[in-house]
């Protein structure tokens, strides 16, 4: 059986290979049925005399070469980068769960006369066992689970950072001493005469195997005393006292990292959260009576360490929590997990999300009806990026997100803004009251006068009859270009990789972070994106040869798009102008600044053009635009500014401000800087004025309303705001600032 599951993994994107999640899969299977084989073959082995526990061990260990051995073959027509790695992943994980589901098995074998007692005992086992972890799960706020028979199970569905870590080994030890206990029980008091046990036979003559038990049983009860310490079964006490930090108002709870987060950052954080949890009742239409609780950690390895997903944000609506990164006053997402754990007092499943036959979470729902009220995604909003993504026939069917499974065969990026903006689009059409019932039911069937084809063909004519253009498209070929997760290389090796690589470039070790960038591009050859990783490290290094070589390289493949040949072209400029070819540079620069990309890569290259052009500027400012100002960068700026009185210094040092927080110094270098791009505007005719004077012109009246808001001065933020909106071309930046005079307003009636 575990060889035919193995063959059948082969065909499974994802699971084809010896990694995780073939692990995993063979860990449930043979966890289970190795338990029950454990019996037959103690049974066959008391009848022939043999030792029950050594016999069923060898069982295991044939059940799990097995799939092994399927499973690296198919390496022949699979690129594995990790095969050493998903042995380890496999040892851990597939592999020590047979053996212990055998040694418990054998033990009940030899332990109980009656065959199918042992059976009914070895099943009772697991399922209880089972259920220990599925309680935790749900009552807890980790989402991941130790268990014997499964191994480790990481719970997150897009975290591909999994890695193998001590608390696997530790929990491995620990089970290892409960099958020390059941050895010890076995060479005790097994009475091979009587082939019962024996409580006098085990006083009598096994005296030292006994206390061998009692140590195997003491080393258990210590490590399961000491699960939360370990990491491998954390509870909402271990996370809290961990996180230290904890304020709250009478909705919200929020606990937080106080070595990461300070008090008034965590102030900040909890009137952000009561501003959302108005803004959902605003939409709903009547207030969530219950208080949430807010889990703010210090940083992603922390949260994957403590409750199981890193780089993903959960909420349990069962619970009222939710789990978040250390984020900025602002973000989203916020918004996006609280509307999580108000839409559950809609859901009649005891999970508080909507489910098909009242067990499996329908994901579109779910996730579509967060999206849209979260509705901040980027330069376009959901309904504009689903309308871009049908132009390029890269948008899933609703049919298929919204049936068994499909949500999650997509990449996630596509999945959470094309269901959004379905899900948006029914409520607006539809009514809330509708999207309720919707919620409640768990899928969506006949309403709103018609049936789930019928509303899919009418939110895909309006989404078709959104205008949108050529950039709009060449941004969202752009943003939706990643694969599924189970459809990429490698993906747990190469996002481990990438995420060395950014640290050791973060930490200035160039060398290493280029060998494992290149590393990444070997394993995934024709995925250009890939290839801009080195690309990033040989323009810091100044390595202008092998930068250029690498864009070479980087062109010659398909699939690229716009906005990420204009990075790569920005990279290669900036290789050059290290190297000391400003001319080679501006060339590449103004390639660059030709494409279609984010207003932020083009504003940077618009600046960089300019100022590579410009002799006057170029040593100085040059500098600080590609990172060689040491010391203090701040007083770098300010040095510069007294020899060059000009709207793109002032600009650089109010921007530096803001960005660092230093809001007092931002406001008059802010307003300084616009006074000055209105000076330098007056001065030349419209077709001689700078390309990049309108983008600097908007980013400062943006960082302007944040400086002033941050400073309290609310009427100077609303001004600042809507100079901003009346200057943005952006529907999605549009409604995010919006959203900041909505909180203004909100601030003032709060207050």
């Amino acid at each position: 059986m575990l060889a035919l599951i193995s063959v059948g993994l082969t065909a499974v994107g994802g699971f084809n290979l010896l990694n995780y999640y073939s692990s995993l899969a063979l860990a449930i299977a043979g966890g289970i049925l190795c338990g029950f084989a454990g019996v037959h073959v103690a049974r066959a082995a008391l009848d022939d005399g043999r030792n029950p526990f050594i016999e069923a061990a060898k069982f295991a260990a044939w059940c799990a070469l097995v799939p092994a051995m399927i499973l690296l073959l198919n390496m022949v027509r699979v690129r594995n980068c990790a095969p050493v790695e998903g042995t380890v992943f496999y040892l851990f994980t597939a592999a020590l769960s047979m053996l212990f589901a055998s040694q418990v098995g054998a033990g009940l074998g030899a332990l109980v006369r009656r065959r199918w007692l042992a059976l009914v005992l070895m099943g009772c086992t697991w399922l209880a066992w089972g259920a220990w972890d599925i309680h935790h799960v749900l009552t807890q706020p980790a989402i991941f689970v130790f268990n014997p028979f499964a191994g480790f199970i990481s719970g997150a569905v897009y975290d591909d950072a999994i890695a193998l870590d001590e608390r696997l080994v530790l929990y491995r030890v620990a089970n290892f001493a409960l099958l020390a206990a059941l050895w010890a029980l076995y060479a005790a008091a097994f009475d091979p005469g009587t082939r019962r046990l024996s409580l006098r036979y085990a006083l009598s003559s096994r005296g030292r195997v006994v206390g061998a038990g009692l140590l195997a049983v003491a080393v258990a009860v210590t490590l399961f005393a000491l699960r939360g310490s370990i990491g491998y079964e954390v509870s909402r006490d271990d996370i809290v006292e961990t996180l230290g930090g904890q304020i709250a108002n009478e909705r919200v709870t929020l606990i937080y990292d106080a070595k990461a987060i300070t008090t008034t950052q965590a102030e900040a954080l909890l009137d952000d959260h009561t501003y959302r949890l108005d803004q959902l009742a605003e939409y709903l239409g009547e207030t969530y009576p219950d208080p949430v609780t807010s889990f703010v950690y210090g940083s992603v390895d922390q949260k994957r360490a403590l409750m199981g997903a890193g780089r993903v944000y959960i909420a349990k609506p069962w619970l009222g929590e939710i789990h978040l990164n250390r984020l900025a006053y602002g973000h989203p997402v916020i918004l996006h997990e609280l509307a999580h754990v108000v839409l559950g007092r809609y859901s009649d499943s005891p999970l508080k999300v909507p489910t098909r036959l009242g067990v499996v979470p329908n994901a579109a729902v779910v996730e579509g009806a967060a999206e849209a009220f979260e509705w901040d995604t980027g330069p376009l909003t959901p309904h504009q990026w689903s309308a871009a993504m049908r132009r390029r026939d890269i948008a899933p069917t609703l049919a298929s997100l919204l049936g068994p499974g499909g949500f999650y065969s997509q990449s996630s990026s596509k999945a959470y803004t094309v269901s959004g903006s379905f899900i948006r689009w029914f409520i607006d059409t539809c009514g809330v009251a509708a999207f309720k019932e919707v919620y409640r039911a768990g899928e969506i069937g006949q309403t709103c006068g018609s049936d789930l084809k019928g509303l899919s063909e009418a939110w895909g004519a309006f989404i078709d009859g959104l205008e949108v253009t050529e950039r709009d498209e060449a941004l969202a070929a752009a943003r939706f270009s990643r694969k599924p997760i189970f459809s990429r290389t490698c993906p747990i090796k190469v996002a481990r990789l990438e995420k060395r690589a950014r640290a050791d470039a973060a930490s200035g070790k160039l060398s290493s972070a280029a060998e494992a960038y290149q590393q990444v591009a070997r394993w995934v050859p024709t995925d250009p994106n890939k290839r801009l990783g080195e690309l990033s490290i040989r323009a810091a290094s100044a390595d202008a040869v092998e930068a250029t070589n690498l864009y070479d390289s980087y062109a010659a493949l398909d699939g690229r798009n716009a906005p990420t040949d204009a990075r790569a072209l920005e990279y290669v400029g900036d290789a050059l102008w290290r190297a000391g070819d400003p001319t080679g540079a501006l060339v590449r620069y103004q390639e660059a600044g030709q494409l279609v990309q984010s207003e932020t890569r083009e504003r940077n290259v618009l600046v960089k053009a300019w100022v590579v052009a410009h002799e006057e500027l170029r040593h100085p400012l040059g500098r600080y635009l590609l990172g060689h100002v040491g010391g203090s960068t701040n007083d770098y700026l300010e040095a510069v500014s007294r020899v060059h009185r000009h709207a793109l210094v002032t600009y650089l040092r109010a921007r530096r401000a803001a960005l660092t927080g230093d809001h007092p110094s931002a406001l008059p270098l802010l307003e300084e800087t616009l006074e000055q791009l209105d000076e330098l505007a007056g001065e030349m005719p419209l077709e001689q004025r700078p390309r990049w004077l309108p983008y600097v012109e908007r980013e400062s009246w943006r960082l302007l309303g944040l400086s002033a808001f941050w400073s309290d001065q609310l009427d100077h933020a609303e001004h600042a705001f809507n100079q901003y909106l009346t200057r943005t071309t952006d529907s999605g930046s549009r409604a995010r600032y919006e959203d900041w005079l909505n909180r203004i307003a909100w601030l003032r009636a709060y207050r």
